[in-house]
């Protein structure tokens, strides 16, 4: 299940177009997911991407992440990730950006596996697109 939300009538500095986006994912009529996106100044969802490498497997707590990037932007468990038990904050930024004939899209995503024990067992960067 999806939202999404957006506005022309003004643009962000660098000419970003405003707009927010929700995503809920079910599996077998479970919510095992969620995550939120948003390019609106006061609840933008950019992280510092830079920080990522100073998350350390087996030694960084999610207290840890937090300070690093801030409040993770979501959830999500198994089958979103490989693994049953373990759960993964997710941080998440896209944006659009250019006129309709030139339309420019950019998305970054974390994600950030936690073990039982709140110890970081795995993360995954990716990002796509033009910023």
């Amino acid at each position: 299940m999806a939202y999404a939300y957006a506005t022309g009538a003004s643009s962000l500095a660098g000419g970003v177009t405003p707009s927010r986006g929700q995503g809920f994912y079910f599996w077998n009529g479970a919510l095992v997911g969620h995550d939120f996106t948003s390019s609106f100044d006061q609840d933008r969802t950019d992280f510092d991407m830079s920080k990522v490498q100073q998350i350390k497997k087996g030694e960084t707590t999610e207290a840890g992440v937090v300070g690093l990037l801030g409040r993770p932007q979501g959830i999500y468990t198994y089958p979103l990730i490989p693994d049953k038990g373990h759960r993964a904050i997710v941080y998440l930024y896209s944006q659009t950006k250019g006129s309709a004939f030139n339309l420019k899209f950019y998305r970054q995503l974390l994600l950030v596996t936690l073990d039982g024990d709140g110890l970081v067992k795995d993360s995954e960067f990716t990002s796509s697109g033009e910023r």
